[in-house]
């Protein structure tokens, strides 16, 4: 009983270890694209932050707004996907 056990929890510790190793993967691979989304998120947000502060509707945004909140939006799903790994 001890050995099946002991095999066990060694088949358990490993799948933990593969999960720790994919979401390292999964973390490496999303840092640069989050930092080149803070950075034109810095850089939109010097333009006019109207889109982020306002609930403005799509269809009554200009170019420059639906910008804004496009940057805005695939930041905070990287984000999350991020923090989901």
């Amino acid at each position: 009983m001890s050995v099946i056990a002991s095999l066990i929890f060694v088949g358990l510790e490993l799948q933990q270890s593969q999960r720790i190793a994919l979401a390292g993967q999964q973390q490496a691979k999303a840092e640069p694209n989050s930092n080149r989304l803070l950075a034109e998120f810095g850089l939109l947000s010097e333009i006019g932050s109207t889109a982020i502060t306002a609930r403005i509707e799509w269809r009554q945004m200009d170019a420059q707004q639906k910008i804004i909140r496009e940057q805005t939006q695939r930041l905070f799903w990287m984000l999350l996907e991020k923090n989901f790994f």
